[in-house]
């Protein structure tokens, strides 16, 4: 076992780590009352969230959705991705699509976004800035926490 100095890494060289991005989900209010965090979304209501990709990107592994809902149930939130580069358009690279999971009430749901927006994440680069909102589609109340970028 190498010894550790002050000024080294505690990550042994050739160890693999985890690269991660976290952005929290700001309530989106459309009559210019304050955003909440975390977001606690009725029906239709929405939350958004930004990030800018780092210069060390090269893939993106996962693209977490974290939430929770006031009970069980069948949720489904809407998604919109929208990126681009500066001097490109912010919708430059669109998408927007339904995502489904069964959730317990007040439990931690991660869902990975990866799957279902594929194609579109594959445009993903270095230096882009990724505006991210989820709308609730169901009358379960949901709180929607933040999105977990995991990435290579």
């Amino acid at each position: 076992m190498a010894e550790i100095a002050e000024d080294q890494p505690l990550i042994e060289p050739g160890t693999a780590w985890i690269r991660q991005l976290w952005a929290p989900m700001i309530e989106r209010q459309d009559y210019g009352l304050q955003g909440l965090h975390p977001a606690l979304l009725d029906n239709v209501m929405r939350a958004h969230a930004t990030l800018n990709i780092p210069t060390d990107f090269t893939t993106l592994n996962n693209l977490y959705l974290v939430v929770y809902p006031a009970a069980n149930a069948a949720v489904t939130i809407t998604v919109d991705i929208s990126f681009g580069q500066n001097g490109e358009a912010w919708n430059t690279h669109t998408q927007q699509l339904p995502v489904v999971a069964a959730m317990l009430a007040n439990r931690f749901t991660s869902i990975d976004l990866v799957p279902t927006f594929g194609a579109l994440l594959a445009n993903l680069a270095a230096g882009d800035h990724v505006f991210v909102v989820a709308r609730n589609q169901v009358v379960t109340q949901i709180c929607v926490y933040g999105l977990d970028a995991r990435y290579s």
